[in-house]
């Protein structure tokens, strides 16, 4: 599955604000993504979407922390 000239990719943003639910190119659901690499003050994950074949690389940070 490609774009369309109507189909225009998530922004940042709006990806980040679904928390990262669905594909940001084709928003299927049928993603899936690879091990969290953790580095001093944020993560990353590899993702893939098995609708379009579209990969692109997650990115989290440290928000805070709680007591254990």
């Amino acid at each position: 599955m490609s774009l369309t000239t109507e189909q225009h990719p998530m922004t940042e943003v709006e990806y980040a604000s679904i928390g990262g639910s669905c594909c940001p190119y084709c928003k299927s659901t049928q993603i899936a993504g690879g091990s969290v690499d953790v580095n001093a003050g944020g993560a990353y994950q590899e993702v893939s979407c098995g609708a379009c074949d579209k990969e692109w690389t997650d990115t989290y940070a440290l928000t805070g922390y709680q007591e254990t």
